[in-house]
C-alpha cells in the first residue's frame, strides 16, 4: 500500500535582530542558520513538495511573544 505522509520539523535558534525592527519575521528568518540547507536537501529529495514557516518570535527573556503565527 502506498501512502502520503506529512512530516514536521521544529527547531529553535537565537537571532540577533535590530532593536528598531518592526518586521520580526523577516529579520529572524534572515538569521536562520539551517533553513537554506534544509530547503536544498528537501528539494533534492522531494522536488518542490515542501513548505516552511516561522512559528513564533520571542524576546530574549522568553516571556513576550513578538510574533505568533500559529
Amino acid at each position: 500500500m502506498k501512502v502520503s505522509v506529512c512530516a514536521r520539523i521544529t527547531y529553535y535558534y537565537t537571532a540577533e535582530i535590530p532593536d528598531d525592527t518592526t518586521d520580526y519575521v523577516t529579520a529572524a528568518d534572515s538569521e536562520d542558520p539551517v533553513y537554506l540547507d534544509l530547503c536544498r536537501t528537501l528539494h533534492e529529495k522531494l522536488g518542490s513538495d515542501y513548505e516552511g514557516e516561522i512559528v513564533s518570535v520571542m524576546d530574549e527573556e522568553g516571556d513576550k511573544y513578538l510574533y505568533e503565527g500559529w
